[in-house]
């Protein structure tokens, strides 16, 4: 299966499909607007997704050379009247009572800004024409829109819709992704783990830039700089993204994702924490490597039971129970009563502590403590 007919297949996007197909079924004119650098292969999904979606309909499909330069009327008249109707009898309210012309479904993906100046009025009109004709005689459009030609939406209406590619994806649309793409890759079960959550967090909504980080090791991971701003540079983007939210999201530098607006992950938003690398880094470090470090503790103490000291008195109050000893108390009794525990077991505690309290100070662990992790674990 091709990368991006699993991906139609996800949660999120599939959920996308959805919504066209589900209100595509009474004859709608449809308008699908992607940003700049967004998923591909939506038809092949679409068809994937539900193989009738078209119903009894024609489908005529188009792509962007064939209609880009041309009016509708124009277009019209070559590509499905066959130059057998003048085209000045072609309007958006003659459209319905052609014969020829009923019962298709017209598809015109990769629709420029130009183009779309011409083909909106014409569209407005004939949904409002289209309303005269019966569900199964009724011919509809989906039109296919890029980047800034989304700006102009059409006007509200109940036989002309719009869909914007905004907010679909998912955390989970992201984690299924990057499984997928590594799936055949052989890791040990730590290293897999922290793969994904690396992908995923570092790409946040972009499978693209999912797959351009996929290469990657997990060290390299941790120092993805480089990767990030080859990336951004290969889109022709600087760090600066637009303030006006419409535009942003039009140049594909901004999605709603997990409910909020979240910028591109090659890029950073000064004004939230959570969008730089460092976060994102420490994220997926924190939700993987956190409960390592707990299990370990729980081993520990339940193999050194007998040798720890307690009651142990801390600056937060007298501990009873061993199991309630943190790393940093036990660290401290190892090397306080030295003879009692062996050095390779005092080694691994002094990492899982310096790795638990770089997390704790918001801080991606380094390079060197995650290498100790990895090659024991």
């Amino acid at each position: 299966m091709s990368l991006w007919a699993f991906w139609w297949q996800l949660p999120g996007p599939s959920s996308f499909l959805d919504r066209v197909v589900s209100d595509g079924k009474d004859g709608s004119s449809l308008v699908l607007e992607w940003p700049e650098h967004g998923p591909l292969g939506w038809q092949a999904g679409l068809q994937r997704h539900d193989k009738n979606w078209a119903g009894d309909r024609v489908r005529c499909e188009f792509r962007a050379t064939d209609f880009n330069a041309v009016e509708p009327e124009m277009f019209l008249f070559e590509r499905i009247f066959g130059r057998e109707i003048s085209p000045l009898r072609i309007t958006p309210e003659s459209l319905v009572r052609f014969e020829s012309f009923q019962g298709r479904v017209i598809v015109l993906d990769g629709m420029n800004a130009d183009a779309w100046d011409l083909w909106r009025p014409f569209l407005e009109s004939y949904a409002e024409a289209a309303r005269s004709v019966e569900v199964w005689r009724r011919t509809q459009f989906i039109v296919s829109l890029t980047g800034k030609a989304c700006l102009k939406s059409p006007k509200k209406s109940g036989l002309l819709k719009a869909y914007r590619w905004d907010g679909y994806t998912t955390p989970l649309d992201m984690q299924m992704y990057a499984a997928y793409l590594i799936r055949d890759r052989a890791f040990r079960n730590l290293e897999r783990k922290l793969m994904y959550a690396l992908l995923a967090r570092l790409s946040g909504w972009d499978p693209m830039l999912l797959d351009a980080l996929v290469a990657s090791s997990v060290s390299e991971l941790c120092m993805p700089e480089a990767v990030l701003n080859a990336f951004a540079a290969g889109r022709g983007w600087g760090q600066d993204v637009p303030g006006n939210r419409e535009e942003a999201w039009a140049l594909g530098m901004l999605q709603r994702f997990d409910e909020e607006d979240v910028v591109h992950g090659c890029l950073s938003d000064e004004s939230r924490a959570e969008d730089s690398v460092a976060y994102r880094l420490w994220h997926a470090q924190t939700e993987v490597l956190l409960p390592v470090v707990e299990r370990e503790r729980h081993r520990i103490v339940a193999r050194l039971r007998g040798k720890l000291e307690v009651p142990y008195d801390t600056a937060g109050g007298i501990i009873e129970d061993e199991r309630d000893l943190e790393l940093s108390h036990i660290f401290v009794q190892m090397n306080q009563y030295r003879d009692r525990f062996r050095d390779a077991d005092r080694e691994l505690v002094k990492m899982l502590r310096d790795i638990r309290n770089e997390l704790a100070h918001f801080e991606p662990v380094s390079a060197n403590l995650l290498g100790q992790l990895l090659r024991r674990f």
